[in-house]
């Protein structure tokens, strides 16, 4: 799988959209697990290839410094991420607002700050990485991430996803664990910022 130009960080989006908020107590409607959309919420469901071009423009319009993506995601990088492990969308009104990427333990070599991760904590056999997670600043503050990160877990179900967050991003860490079932797992740190690693069963 061709990399991105750096690892692709999967905490600032994630603060930008459940950082500000509380979850309710129960799990998304039944709907938008399924893939059923409500003129008024979001449709999540499992990216096809009708989907790349705006999944793309999404990732690319949010790459720092214009947003809080780490790296640069191109068109052939997003195709093979599809092709080889669960990419989940959300859409709102027909519109692309939300995406996360997962990505096998293979993918990530040679990006060395996810690699980095791994030596830190590398999971149980058969754990992914997850992120990027990006959501549209015009979605944010409906629980898009939520929804996200719920039905990647039912698509993996089983299976281990891991994630690192920087230590100094308090923000971040509270947001990730009101998400179910993350917990930290160790640290590490790269080119001089400290790095907590977490992960979730799904």
């Amino acid at each position: 799988m061709p990399k991105p130009d750096a690892g692709p960080s999967s905490s600032d989006p994630l603060v930008d959209e459940v950082g500000r908020q509380s979850f309710p107590a129960s799990d998304p409607p039944a709907w938008t697990s399924a893939g059923i959309g409500a003129p008024d919420h979001p449709e999540v469901s499992r990216a096809t290839l009708r989907d790349l071009d705006d999944i793309v423009s999404l990732l690319q319009a949010n790459e720092a410094p214009r947003g809080s993506l780490t790296g640069h995601f191109p068109r052939d990088w997003v195709e093979s991420a599809m092709g080889s492990m669960p990419v989940i969308v959300a859409r709102l009104g027909g519109q692309l607002v939300g995406v996360l990427v997962s990505l096998t333990i293979e993918a990530v070599r040679g990006v060395p700050v996810l690699e980095q991760m791994l030596v830190a904590y590398r999971g149980e056999p058969g754990a992914y990485v997850y992120g990027p997670i990006c959501v549209a600043q015009s979605a944010r503050g409906r629980g898009v991430a939520r929804m996200l990160f719920e039905r990647l877990k039912g698509e993996l179900r089983g299976r281990e996803g891991i994630l690192f967050v920087r230590k100094d991003n308090e923000a971040s860490l509270r947001a990730h664990k009101r998400l179910a079932g993350i917990q930290i797992r160790a640290e590490f740190s790269a080119d001089g910022v400290t790095y907590v690693v977490l992960s979730y069963i799904g």
